[in-house]
């Protein structure tokens, strides 16, 4: 999701009800995104340690067979 900076003019003329709305949306957002990043990050992390359990294993198995 791409958002725009919003310009003081753009709100000036808000009532704070509708600022408060504009700000808990916003706040929703930055939160959801937050949560997306982690369980990303997280899920990469997953997958380069599972990689390099199996690298491991290769390396294993190629030193066994050199025995």
């Amino acid at each position: 999701m791409s958002y725009q900076l919003i310009s003081r003019h753009e709100i000036e003329d808000l009532c704070e009800k509708a600022l408060k709305a504009k700000w808990s949306a916003l706040m929703f957002d930055l939160v959801r995104t937050q949560t997306e990043r982690t369980l990303a990050l997280a899920s990469v992390e997953i997958v380069l340690a599972e990689l390099h359990r199996k690298r491991g294993k290769i390396r294993e198995m190629t030193q066994n067979c050199w025995l």
